[in-house]
């Protein structure tokens, strides 16, 4: 996914990794660690969130709980 990641491909990279067995937190622990840096402080949502610029289909509140921990 690199600068190209989309809930959607996150989704069925997830989905993939489930019916392997291969699903594992230490398989994206540097990039979880980013978008919550990035995206959550303090208990809030940071204003870099909005600009994520997250479509219906992107399941907003998936990700917001996945930001938020």
């Amino acid at each position: 996914m690199e600068n190209h990641a989309r809930t959607d491909r996150i989704r069925d990279r997830i989905d993939a990794w489930t019916l392997d067995g291969t699903l594992g937190a230490e398989l994206y622990e540097g990039e979880l660690a980013y978008f919550r840096n990035r995206y959550y402080a303090d208990g809030e949502l940071t204003h870099h969130f909005p600009h994520l610029k997250l479509r219906p289909s992107d399941h907003l509140g998936l990700v917001q709980e996945v930001v938020e921990g």
